[in-house]
């Protein structure tokens, strides 16, 4: 793959939980896993309606070099966007991930 091609910088995070002074579960937030350049593949959107009312779906491929650590429980952050990760597939042997993305709304 075209090194030329990795040209959008994308920011892979982790949902972490606290604890607050009473030991309990404090609000969830995200920690940054990686920085780094990726291609990018708006895929389009989709619209179905379930129980009347109008859903819409909107995904994106994130292509990057491989790293470890990326999981389906972290998100993206690109563009001012946040998309929740759906699926990763490795491609050739560590050599790329290939991140599908839907858009969080």
């Amino acid at each position: 793959m075209d090194a030329g091609l990795f040209n959008r910088e994308i920011t892979i995070e982790q949902q972490t939980v606290g604890s607050d002074e009473f030991g309990a579960n404090a609000a969830p937030t995200w920690s940054t896993v990686a920085t780094c350049w990726a291609r990018v593949q708006p895929q389009g959107g989709n619209e179905s309606v379930q129980a009347d009312k109008r859903q819409s779906q909107t995904n994106t491929i994130f292509t990057i070099y491989f790293r470890s650590g990326v999981t389906n429980s972290c998100r993206i952050s690109y563009n001012g966007n946040y998309y929740n990760v759906v699926s990763i597939e490795e491609l050739s042997y560590r050599k790329h991930l290939q991140i599908i993305g839907e858009l969080d709304k």
